[in-house]
């Protein structure tokens, strides 16, 4: 990813202009962080909501499909 990053530095510096960003920003960028955070990290999570649907015992929750298809 970052070899990709600085390959590509003079893609991102035109985007900036094009934009009216600043162009120093996608050089200057810590590369390694972004790195580390979307590569190295694993932020695979699946949350299960069980519990927090406890808390409204009185409450009806419908199925999210039920949500989508009804008239």
């Amino acid at each position: 990813m970052k070899e990709f990053m600085a390959k590509h530095a003079d893609s991102w510096v035109a985007l900036a202009r094009e934009h009216g960003l600043e162009e120093g920003a996608a050089v200057e960028f810590n590369r390694d962080f972004l790195h580390m955070m979307l590569v190295e990290c694993d932020f695979d999570r699946e949350y299960d909501l069980t519990r927090s649907r406890d808390v409204w015992k009185d409450t009806e929750f419908l199925d999210s499909t039920v949500q989508y298809t009804r008239d």
